[in-house]
């Protein structure tokens, strides 16, 4: 909550009261005392500190009043309870009758089942998940859009209003967020290429992975020698080409990925440099792979990348509202141009993690096929197994690994049990983990300014995070606190 008073100097003294609260604006005046005549006898000591009190008490009044209708609000605020929509999504929904509600807000646009109650179905702490969300509602950090989705069901669905830019926005402007906005999904762009290599694949149209890659485009024939030659699409894709490439999250004029956006060889653009170690050894973030990989699976399968998209993912997935970005010479950007709905980026990691089964309370669920939507295989298991698991160690990340364009991790167990709690604590947030849990492993697709997939196969959670922070690096741990919050609810 931000609060100003304003004292008008005469004559008309006025005192102006703004208060903005969550993208709310409320605006007052109140006229204060006449100023005095010279006809009139002049106050004394004592009226004059009578009548600032006055004012002042006026003023408090209001502060305190705005303050306590907060505290009200902050406590019975609608718990993000995800809104049914005509877009295939289902809720949790089921055994109505066997839960008892226990705290008595309910979401008109949602079903009429409190959302605690829905919470509890999906496996969840009904009070310490809300009490997350609520934090992030009531906070002034940047976040847009949070979605937890599980065993196939959305469990809950929060927007806020924030300041947000896309990729070509010189100045940010307020986005009031929905479940019908769409969203930059800046770098996640990256990890959908790779679902797109391993569809064309297990089509047949791609080359090994161990093919050089310097031998797959003609451009490139002259740059052989002095280690290039050994760089591979497997390299490509667990960004270790060892090229030498400068790529931080924040934007500087030193930042090798603005020249994706207007050379008109990509591929030369990212090969004719020199080499800073040997293939395959080292980790290094290259946006200029991912364009690499692109222009050769749009050579294969003779498409455009978004149309291969739309064909083979995006479509089967029911995902029809959304846009890829081009870069200045029309050529889509592969590497961080993709934009859609947040609710449609969690059926992306639902695919990711498989169909979930539909076992009965109590019952142990049956086994989950990756890369199947519905009953259809989108994108090959075994695909999504090499490319979800660590290849290369990330140095730059202590205990995070890289695979095929996904970022590979674990949740310590320490920070999911109430010793911790504190640490991973958002602003407004007073919940704790009731009991000590093991460590979880994940993996997701991550994109600046605090985009992010997270999947997590033993819990069988979807995790969706948009946020309006680019170039700004301390969105990645807030962002991962988050994550380590929502995880710390489940149950199960």
């Amino acid at each position: 909550m931000f609060i100003k008073i304003s004292m008008a100097g005469s004559p008309n003294k006025k005192c102006a009261v703004v208060i903005i609260h969550d993208g709310l604006t409320m605006e007052g005046t109140m006229r204060m005392n006449k100023p005095y005549l010279s006809n009139k006898p002049r106050p004394t000591f004592l009226t004059l500190i009578s009548a600032r009190l006055s004012r002042c008490c006026y003023v408090w009044l209001l502060v305190f009043l705005c303050g306590w209708a907060n505290a009200i609000w902050a406590v019975n605020m609608p718990c993000a309870s995800p809104v049914k929509r005509d877009d295939g999504w289902l809720v949790t929904v089921e055994l109505v009758e066997s839960v008892e509600p226990v705290e008595p807000f309910k979401s008109a646009e949602s079903s009429d089942l409190p959302a605690p109650a829905r919470a509890s179905l999906a496996g969840f702490d009904q009070t310490k998940l809300c009490e997350v969300l609520r934090g992030v509602a009531t906070s002034d950090m940047n976040f847009h859009s949070v979605i937890v989705e599980r065993h196939g069901k959305l469990v809950a669905e929060l927007y806020k209003q924030g300041k947000d830019e896309s990729i070509y926005t010189l100045i940010p402007s307020v986005t009031k967020f929905d479940n019908s906005t769409k969203h930059d999904v800046r770098s996640i762009s990256k990890s959908v290429v790779s679902l797109l290599w391993g569809i064309a694949q297990a089509q047949g149209k791609t080359p090994p992975l161990s093919t050089p890659v310097v031998d797959l485009l003609p451009e490139l024939r002259d740059l052989k020698g002095d280690g290039r030659e050994a760089i591979t699409i497997a390299h490509l894709l667990t960004m270790s080409s060892g090229l030498d490439w400068n790529e931080p999250s924040t934007y500087k004029k030193d930042n090798d990925e603005f020249g994706l956006y207007w050379r008109s060889s990509q591929a030369r653009y990212v090969f004719n440099r020199p080499m800073a170690a040997v293939a395959g050894a080292v980790y290094n973030y290259n946006g200029g792979g991912t364009a690499v990989l692109a222009q050769i699976l749009a050579d294969r399968v003779g498409m455009t990348l978004p149309e291969y998209a739309r064909k083979f993912l995006l479509e089967p997935l029911g995902i029809t509202d959304w846009e890829w970005k081009n870069d200045f010479r029309g050529r889509p950007l592969a590497f961080a141009g993709l934009r859609m709905r947040p609710r449609d980026i969690a059926r992306i990691g639902r695919m990711v993690l498989g169909e979930a089964g539909s076992g009965a309370a109590g019952i142990a669920r049956p086994p989950i096929q990756p890369g199947v939507w519905h009953g259809k295989q989108i994108v090959p298991a075994a695909w999504l197994a090499d490319s979800t698991r660590a290849q290369i160690v990330m140095e730059n990340e202590p205990g995070w690994s890289y695979g095929y364009q996904w970022w590979v991790g674990k949740l310590p167990a320490e920070s999911l049990t109430p010793t911790a709690s504190k640490s991973v604590a958002l602003e407004g947030d007073t919940s704790k983990p009731s009991a000590a849990k093991p460590a979880v492993d994940w993996f997701g697709g991550f994109g600046n300014g605090g985009q992010r997939l997270f999947m997590m196969p033993a819990l069988d959670i979807v995790v969706v995070i948009t946020a309006g922070q680019y170039g700004k690096p301390e969105i990645g741990p807030q962002s991962y606190q988050l994550l380590k919050k929502i995880v710390a609810t489940a149950r199960e």
